[in-house]
């Protein structure tokens, strides 16, 4: 048995370490890809090959409940940065109803980002619908139905939009939507709508406070996020913050409001209903979250075991 485990550790270093530096390498491509120029003419790589712009629609959705408003502005901050988000990008507030401050958080929110985004949505689920726990999916899916309501009325082309899932406290980097909007572009119209998209999460916006026990976990949490992404043998799901095209979660009719992981469903939906023809594709740039943090040393391992348990009880989608 010790002579097993040995085996397993060792080969699991190497697959980390081998995919990893290929992701590593891959990402700082494309961290240091600059997007310039406007409207539908030219952007600019590092590389100086001129590439097509604006012409894909983000709507970014950003399920909360009681979060500190301070958070939410360092995710919208990260969403701003790039060129293209004034005339690209939609932001929908996806509130709880419950959450006695949520009108006024979205109100202070829309104040301070209106000119930064192209539009900006409240939503507000409410509690108690039959069928519908309160959580991440059910809120996902209250601000779906919202979004699809507001994109038929702005007659928006569904084939040009784009939703990015993201957690409260996700930090994007600045050139995340103009290189999916490229990777959206490069597939033919059958392949966009099979089209799932994940960049690697990374656990470490507060890596300098957690616990060693915690901030190990976080660093083998990374790394084998990184590997993920460049291995082509990878079974790849959804996780936390992912993006993936208007017709495919129309197909599929929107997230499933009864699921704790609500990430990994949709993935599995998507697979089954589309007979398997569904793919999840990398994004090769690092996206930050917090690990949940408490005040005391024991009360962070605590709200992280927390975590990790409501993650594992997201295998219950494969039952």
């Amino acid at each position: 048995l010790r002579m097993l485990s040995a085996v397993y550790v060792l080969q699991y270093g190497v697959y980390m370490s081998t995919f990893g530096a290929a992701t590593f390498a891959r990402m700082t491509h494309s961290m240091a890809a600059n997007f310039t120029g406007s409207d539908d003419s030219t952007a600019t790589w590092a590389d100086n090959q001129p590439v097509k712009q604006h012409k894909v629609l983000h709507w970014v959705i950003i399920p909360q409940y009681d979060e500190d408003v301070e958070v939410v502005i360092m995710t919208l901050n990260s969403i701003a940065q790039g060129p293209s988000a004034s005339s690209s990008i939609g932001v929908v507030l996806a509130m709880e109803e419950r959450d006695p401050k949520s009108a006024q958080k979205v109100e202070l929110l829309k104040d301070r980002f209106d000119k930064h985004f192209l539009a900006i949505l409240g939503t507000y689920h409410p509690p108690n619908l039959p069928n519908d726990p309160p959580g991440k999916a059910s809120n996902l899916a209250w601000a779906f139905a919202e979004l699809e309501q507001h994109i038929a009325r702005e007659g928006q082309d569904v084939a040009r939009v784009v939703l990015t899932v993201a957690d409260a406290d996700t930090e994007f980097h600045r050139n995340y939507f103009d290189i999916l909007a490229q990777l959206y572009l490069q597939c033919d119209e059958e392949q966009r709508a099979l089209r799932i998209w994940q960049s690697g999460v990374l656990h470490l916006k507060n890596y300098h406070r957690q616990p060693c026990v915690v901030a190990t976990g976080s660093v083998f949490i990374a790394m084998n996020e990184l590997a993920g992404l460049s291995d082509p043998n990878a079974m790849r799901c959804p996780y936390s913050t992912y993006s993936l095209s208007m017709q495919l979660a129309q197909h599929v009719g929107g997230w499933d409001p009864c699921w704790i992981a609500e990430d990994w469903h949709m993935g599995l939906k998507c697979f089954f209903m589309t007979k398997g023809k569904s793919s999840v594709q990398p994004i090769m740039l690092p996206t930050l979250n917090y690990t949940p943090e408490e005040n005391s040393w024991f009360g962070t391992v605590l709200a992280r075991w927390t975590q990790a348990k409501r993650h594992a009880l997201g295998f219950s989608d494969l039952s």
